[in-house]
């Protein structure tokens, strides 16, 4: 039962949470910094994650807001995989 209830919890937040981003990508030129676009909703609050090629696990993230574009300073895309999502919803991976 506690397993049931923890399922119901988890799905009722992530039924609450903002529409997920659409047409999320990173721009391919070569830097140290990698920016990411987005299809944006109206008064949806964005976070971009990202974590080393070799980790499981989303190891920073930030709020950036109602946008649809941010640059990440110092992460390049050859050592790091990228995300958006929307507040309190499921990252969507970059192309």
């Amino acid at each position: 039962s506690n397993v049931a209830r923890l399922n119901v919890a988890a799905m009722t937040a992530l039924a609450g949470a903002d529409a997920p981003p659409t047409g999320v990508k990173y721009d391919a030129k070569q830097s140290h910094d990698t920016t990411l676009t987005w299809k944006k909703a109206p008064g949806v609050r964005y976070l971009v994650y990202w974590r080393e090629t070799a980790s499981a696990e989303w190891t920073g993230a930030k709020e950036v807001g109602e946008v649809d574009r941010f640059t990440v300073k110092g992460k390049n895309k050859d050592d790091h995989f990228f995300a958006v999502g929307a507040a309190g919803g499921v990252p969507v991976l970059a192309d």
